[in-house]
């Protein structure tokens, strides 16, 4: 179990010891001779306990927002479809779901083994699957399947762009291209993860949930997540308490418990925000 926590200054010292204290005894994390436990400390720590740690701009006008419990489980409340169901909804024969399985375009984690009254069933996780196979059935005719794999790899790439192709493939406008070179002080060239981190501001500022200063706090987690967790599993959770913006980084599968009065204003899953810019660049 890890527990992972909004960033706010203004907070106590003391209170902030006591949530971890109070976070750790709830898992049974005491004993810091416990590698987990010392990764909930120092998860929980960032900003909080020691802001030397993370150049995290502060908000000083709030004292205490929520506090977010992020525990992590193997059995998540998910729709799911049997094989057979599966095959006869899309249409695809026994013999495609495996090649595709084989490289490695649908994900053997999604193949879910349940004991039925026949023995064994293979069940998969209805949203999920379903959208991949009709991805896979739209794009193959033009473009190979070892090209498909790749692109449904949630990895970032070794690939770099221009301004030019950034803004002619829609990965982001000119002004917020600009104004993500601004702030991290960076050159034309772009590497993917920065492709990755300036296509989400570029959605978030254009839909209106967030602001130029809430995108800059977003990057700074953005940059020390991909250090701590890797960005490839996680999902990006935005909220906002008395009109005021946090957002924090969790790598599920997980459940979230938040303050009832804090509202969730977005959340982006970041493999799904992967796939989207190797579509952009196909």
């Amino acid at each position: 179990m890890r527990f992972v926590m909004p960033l706010f200054s203004g907070m106590r010292r003391i209170l902030y010891k006591k949530i971890v204290n109070d976070c750790c005894d709830a898992v049974s994390l005491r004993s810091m001779d416990n590698p987990q436990s010392r990764c909930a400390r120092q998860i929980l720590s960032k900003g909080a306990l020691d802001g030397e740690k993370m150049q995290i701009r502060p908000l000083d006008s709030v004292t205490m927002l929520c506090y977010t419990a992020v525990s992590y489980t193997k059995n998540m409340e998910e729709e799911m479809i049997s094989k057979k169901e599966l095959l006869e909804l899309t249409d695809i024969s026994y013999g495609q779901l495996y090649r595709w399985k084989r490289k490695g375009l649908i994900p053997e984690e999604w193949f879910i083994k349940k004991a039925s009254f026949t023995g064994q069933e293979t069940y998969f996780p209805k949203l999920k699957v379903l959208s991949r196979i009709e991805k896979i059935k739209s794009m193959k005719e033009d473009v190979s399947l070892d090209e498909l794999a790749d692109l449904f790899t949630p990895t970032l790439s070794a690939m770099t762009l221009g301004p030019i192709e950034i803004v002619a493939r829609g990965i982001a406008s000119p002004e917020v291209l600009s104004i993500y070179q601004e702030m991290n002080n960076i050159g034309d060239t772009l590497g993917f993860q920065d492709l990755v981190s300036l296509s989400l501001m570029n959605k978030l500022i254009v839909s209106g949930d967030i602001s130029l200063d809430e995108a800059r706090t977003l990057l700074d987690v953005i940059n020390e997540a991909s250090e701590a967790l890797g960005l490839e599993d996680c999902e990006v959770f935005l909220m906002r308490k008395l009109g005021v913006f946090t957002c924090f980084i969790v790598k599920p599968p997980c459940q979230i418990v938040t303050d009832k009065s804090a509202k969730i204003i977005s959340r982006q899953v970041m493999a799904a925000l992967i796939e989207e810019i190797k579509l952009k660049l196909i």
